[in-house]
């Protein structure tokens, strides 16, 4: 039913029951009061009657039962229905609509319905009559039917009744209350407006004393009443007037009245006394409000060199800078204007409240070309894209544009996005739109080229940031131009977008300072429209004031105008209406609002930098004629500005102080607001939704819609946004839990602390890892959650792994699974109990005990039962791969590297698939197939370090080191294993840095700096004997052997040998045996034991031949010749050696350097009487040696090499 009462009659409420909520509440049925003994029976009843809707179950059942379940509390809705009809003795009074429930407003009288009713009628339009004079409220009312409304007003909404332990039912209650009040001060407020403008000053004081009895601190209305005391001649009420609004301002908000009270005050007190009705006028535009550009001109005519250079093939992204005010966004809209026509522009901003949007400036510059300019027109997009566009790439956008769907109806549905390769589909599709937009035929048609701006990059998002990078190095020789601007004060979340701008060499700044006195001159003039009596010394104070800001000028000179002060020198204690900061500006203008447009203002600051009228309309709470004249207001007073059927801020610091300024519960009942009709007009705006539930104190709607802002964050890559949410889901689980008795809120805090354990991980914030892990135990331990501790478990083992603690990982994995009871292990996570076994293999592979490994795994299997999931899969065939690798069986390792990596993908793991590309590239390194690795080490580099994950990123540069290295390019290699020692260091990665550092003594031992060389391997040896890494001690030891036989320690070499040789056999590490059985046969060769050196090589040409390992079996097929040759054995020597030359080209620079193989090729041809087959070899040698030199940049590097080398061949 939509209403209930006729507001044109009159008369006392004829129904049955009566239902009194205005002031007291009273409930009176037929001649008599009803009598409801239970409180809350009565405030059911009260609900019911607020409103003619009925109210689903649902909804009553969380209003005084929101903890117990639902089933509980219907139960208890249903006692307490038939407690309230046996009390009314009217069973027709209420009305059961399926699952709803309502009062029969035929039999049942609301004085809140009325009331609401009347509200309702006043919005008619053939009940209004204009008043042109007041237009900032609008059109007023039939004044009978205001009188009416009023009359039903008799008090707050439930005065003086609560029901105490049920929080909803008391928030509902504030809520309606203050709506109730706000509907009635507006009747009031404009029944006093209309009385004052008619002349009845007498009607017009008792209204604006109505007013201030329900709410005595709006001082706009103390103010006006002090007027309209003036106005009719009582100038004592009126000085006593202005003492009351002093004294109850100072009692309940500690200010004082603000200038344009005491200005009223003073005139009363001088006897001004007014001569005529004060009438609110309507708002025109400010004076001056259209400011031509001043003081730009050098940097105007910067930037059109830069645009027209950029345009020629230079730096191609251009970025304005400056401080708040300063004029960027003048500055770029100016020279758009001036650009000329066949010069096409698009546009995108960033905004504060956009921060954790991913892409948002992008998507705004391309939302801008899917709509056609004229109505029946194609859209810009539709009409330019050249239609050799290959349609993956609008497939692909059509994630963060969705209005491509609308454009191309046939588009399929995006793949899912299952791994980092879906990113980068998005990021080139981008790029793929935006260069095919500039390089259409369609479009160089019309336009020569495209400038693409984007504002206010400090507001921009991480992955917006990276893409910008990832354009910027891609557009030399498109006819394209990126020109965007920011602070520079917040220049620090621009460091690695500038960094890898210049690195890319396309980038170029113009940064802006603050107008000079001059400048601010000719500001003086245009406003006043000639000079001014000292404006030099004017000027000067105007820039002392505001650093010549632009803005904060403008504010300072509009403020003046809007207060018709004369623009003049300030002496004495007078000064220039601008105190420490801008804020003052800005309040006092706010102040200079009428009550709705400062209502409205506040409700879109509430809401963010664009907003429509829908919305503004749904969080202001005022009638829609209202918030149309508000907005008439704002915008002539350039509070706000239209930008078609949209309104926005001019400048983000009004918003900031205008919300700064709301009291903490009117900023928490917008938030509200904003949040329940935003949910109703732009569900999927979750990032918005979340901030604002939160921000008005609705925890629980918050939550939920974090966690979908966290969902959506992952799946477009944003990282940090989506940490950014469950950092904002933890302070709000403490809210809601602050004594961790909640078991839910307990696991949900404790998945949230994992996941950022595993963040900070990624990151290489080893402390704070720990720390969150803390946290994790703390709160499993608490719960007696046994999933939760397992989960903990498997992190804290994974993490010790990771630091060289591969003993107490293996124990702390094996007591904790025993501490849970077999008979429990059904219900726990199979999947975490598999995982742990994984990581007991990963710790078996770092202590060299591929046999024990094997078995966790197979126990990891049994685990997971006939699970094919790839969450587990991938993990058990990865660290298969590390298995055989261990063992030296490449290809097998390889075959499962590759399952793992299918596995990670399908699983979206792109930790895993880093990490597999990276293992990858390893055994394709070892296999001596450069490409392959490369392009994996690559992959690997490009996910970790877009993922942010830290250690897999540190590891790839360390494999690339050994790419290198392999490669003969000892200096390149040398650099990056110096780098990566560091970097394994700060995450805390101690298999890690000893690879680097045996990496690092090998390029040295190769570059003959035997000296530091040896140094780094014996800290190599320490490292890995510290931390139980037996195959790297192995490598470590072998190395350490090399530098022992070149400085001719054949003993100690021999004797370090032996124990490497040893350790390999222990541990079945298949290359590391090869190759230390390859290095201890030279050292038993040149200690004059060439029997034992024979015996030792064949051994370790029967290992490498096993293993197909064609470097090891190389240097034994030389060591053999060569100790054939010391045993007069020429003929052997020379077949020995010569198999050793002909697996050259499939042999890399490891263990050895190649060219020794031609060396000793060419010593035993020499031993056997053929000079110039020697010379040849050795002749391939020095060719080796000076190409290896020429990766050499340092020229005293480069000589010393050559030195250490070329004599070795004379």
């Amino acid at each position: 039913m939509v209403g209930q009462h006729n507001p044109n009659v009159g008369g006392e409420p004829l129904k049955p029951l009566r239902i009194y909520l205005l002031g007291p509440p009273r409930v009176e049925i037929l001649e008599g009061f009803a009598v409801i003994p239970r409180r809350q029976a009565r405030a059911l009843l009260y609900r019911l009657a607020a409103g003619v809707e009925p109210i689903p179950r649902e909804r009553l059942c969380f209003l005084f039962w929101p903890d117990e379940a639902e089933a509980t509390a219907r139960r208890y809705l249903s006692h307490l229905l038939t407690h309230l009809q046996r009390a009314l003795i009217m069973p027709d009074c209420f009305v059961f609509n399926g699952d709803q429930i309502g009062l029969n407003f035929q039999q049942v009288w609301s004085d809140v319905v009325e009331f609401e009713d009347l509200c309702a009628y006043l919005r008619e339009p053939d009940t209004q009559y204009a008043l042109q004079s007041y237009g900032t409220t609008g059109f007023l009312r039939d004044p009978a039917a205001l009188r009416l409304r009023i009359s039903l007003y008799h008090g707050s909404f439930l005065e003086g009744f609560s029901l105490p332990g049920a929080a909803e039912f008391e928030e509902w209650s504030t809520q309606k209350r203050y709506a109730l009040e706000r509907l009635y001060l507006s009747a009031v407020e404009m029944l006093m407006e209309d009385f004052a403008e008619k002349g009845e000053l007498e009607l017009a004081i008792q209204y604006a004393q109505r007013y201030l009895d329900t709410d005595p601190l709006v001082e706009d209305v103390h103010r006006r009443l002090i007027e309209l005391y003036a106005i009719s001649g009582n100038r004592n009420a009126a000085l006593r007037q202005f003492e009351i609004c002093a004294r109850i301002l100072e009692q309940e908000l500690g200010v004082s009245p603000l200038p344009e009270t005491r200005l009223i005050y003073q005139d009363v007190l001088e006897r001004r006394i007014f001569l005529k009705r004060v009438i609110k006028p309507k708002w025109e535009p400010i004076s001056g409000a259209n400011v031509p550009l001043i003081g730009r001109a050098q940097a105007m005519t910067w930037l059109e060199e830069a645009v027209q250079d950029a345009l020629a093939g230079n730096e191609k992204v251009i970025l304005i800078s400056g401080e708040a005010g300063m004029g960027k966004s003048r500055l770029l809209q100016e020279f758009i204007a001036r650009l000329s026509s066949n010069i096409a522009v698009i546009a995108g901003g960033a905004h504060v409240e956009a921060c954790t949007l991913p892409y948002y400036p992008i998507i705004q510059a391309l939302r801008s070309l899917c709509h056609p300019a004229e109505e029946g027109a194609p859209a810009p997009l539709l009409r330019w894209l050249p239609p050799t566009l290959d349609h993956i790439w609008l497939v692909e956008a059509s994630r963060v544009l969705p209005e491509l769907r609308t454009l191309y109806p046939n588009l399929p549905l995006p793949l899912p996005a299952a791994s980092e390769e879906a990113r980068s589909r998005l990021f080139d599709a981008l790029v793929q739109i935006v260069i095919g937009l500039s390089t259409s035929p369609l479009f160089l048609r019309s336009f020569s080229s495209l400038l693409l701006c984007l504002e206010d990059l400090h507001w921009a998002d991480s992955a917006t940031l990276e893409w910008l990078v990832h354009f910027g190095r891609q557009i030399r020789g498109s006819h394209l131009v990126v020109l965007g601007t920011y602070r520079s004060e917040e220049v620090d979340a621009l460091v690695d977008l500038r960094q890898g701008l210049k690195s890319a060499q396309v980038l170029t700044e113009l940064q802006l300072q603050g107008l000079d006195t001059s400048s601010i001159l000719l500001l003086l003039s245009f406003f006043r429209g000639g000079t001014l009596d000292r404006q030099e010394e004017f000027a000067e104070q105007l820039y002392a004031s505001t650093g010549g800001n632009p803005f904060f000028l403008l504010e300072v000179l509009k403020s003046m105008l809007e207060k018709e002060e004369t623009m003049e020198v300030c002496t004495g204690e007078k000064y220039i209406p601008l105190p420490d900061t801008v804020r003052e500006v800005i309040q006092a203008r706010i102040r200079r609002l009428t009550p709705v447009g400062r209502q409205v203002l506040e409700a879109g600051a509430v809401i963010g930098p664009v907003f429509s009228f829908d919305f503004l309309r749904g969080v202001a709470g005022r009638r829609e004629m209202e918030v149309v004249n508000g907005l008439d207001e704002l915008v002539a007073r350039q509070l706000l500005m239209e930008s078609g059927v949209e309104y926005r801020f001019p400048h983000e610091l009004v918003a900031r102080v205008v919300e700064e300024n709301l009291s903490p519960v009117r900023r928490q009942i917008l938030h509200r607001r904003a949040g329940w009709t935003l949910a109703r007009l732009n569900p999927a705006a979750v990032t918005a939704l979340a901030r604002h539930f939160d921000l008005g104190g609705e925890p629980r709607q918050a939550l939920s819609y974090y966690e979908k802002a966290v969902q959506q964050a992952e799946s477009l890559f944003a990282w940090k946004e989506a940490e950014e949410h469950q950092n904002r889901m933890l302070v709000l689980l403490e809210r809601l839990d602050p004594h961790q008795n909640q078991p839910d809120a307990i696991m949900q805090r404790g998945l949230i602390w994992l996941n950022r354990a595993y963040h900070d991980y990624l990151k290489g914030k080893i402390e704070d890892r720990d720390k969150d892990l803390e946290v994790v135990k703390t709160l499993a331990e608490k719960l007696q959650q046994k999933t939760l501790y397992l989960q903990f478990l498997l992190q804290q083992v994974r993490y010790l792994n990771l630091g060289g603690h591969y003993k107490k990982a293996i124990t702390l994995a094996e007591e904790g699974m025993q501490g849970i009871p077999g008979e429990e292990l059904t219900s726990l996570s199979r999947f975490t109990v598999a995982l742990l076994y994984v990581e007991i293999a990963f710790a078996h592979y770092l202590l060299g005990q591929p046999r024990q490994g094997f078995s966790a795994l197979r126990s990891a299997q049994v685990a997971a039962g006939e699970s094919r999931n790839p969450e587990i899969q991938g993990p058990i065939k990865h660290h298969l791969g590390y298995m055989h690798l261990h063992r030296g069986e490449y290809l097998q390792a390889l075959t499962h590297q590759q399952e793992a990596l299918r596995c990670h993908q399908t699983a979206r793991d792109f930790n895993g698939i880093a990490w597999a590309e990276l293992d990858l590239g390893f055994l394709y390194l070892k296999l001596g197939q450069f490409l392959e690795a490369k392009n994996h080490l690559e992959a690997s580099l490009r996910l970790a370090q877009r993922i942010s994950a830290r250690p897999a990123e540190i590891y790839a540069r360390t494999y690339t080191g050994y790419l290198k290295l392999y490669q003969g390019l000892y200096m390149p290699a040398l650099e990056c294993f110096r780098e990566t020692i560091q970097l394994h260091q700060t995450v805390h990665q101690e298999h890690g840095v000893v690879a680097a550092e045996i990496g690092l003594g090998m390029a040295l031992y190769h570059l003959g700096m035997d000296s530091e060389a040896g140094i780094r391997f014996q800290h190599a040896v320490e490292r890995a004997r510290e931390v139980s890494h037996r195959r790297r001690l192995v490598e470590a030891l072998v190395g350490w052997g090399l530098i022992e036989l070149d400085e001719f320690h054949l003993q100690q070499a021999a004797q370090i040998l032996d124990e490497a040789v040893h350790l390999a056999r222990l541990s079945e590490c298949g290359e590391n045996l090869a190759a230390g059985l390859a290095a201890l046969a030279q050292a038993q060769r040149r200690l004059g034991d060439s029997s034992a050196a024979l015996k030792t090589a064949i051994e370790a040409l029967t290992n490498a031949q096993r293993l197909a390992l064609p470097v090891c079996e190389m240097w034994a097929q030389m060591e053999i010749g060569l100790s054939c040759l010391a045993a007069g054995e020429n003929e052997r020597a020379l077949e020995h050696s010569s198999r050793a030359v002909s697996l050259l080209p499939q042999a890399y620079e490891g263990w050895i350097p190649t060219e020794e193989v031609y060396f000793s090729h060419a010593k035993i041809l020499s031993a056997m009487g053929s000079p110039a087959e020697a010379h040849y070899f050795q002749q391939q040698a020095r060719i080796l040696i000076e190409k290896k030199s020429q990766h050499i940049s340092d020229p005293s590097q480069k000589e010393r090499y050559l030195l250490q080398k070329l004599p070795f061949l004379s």
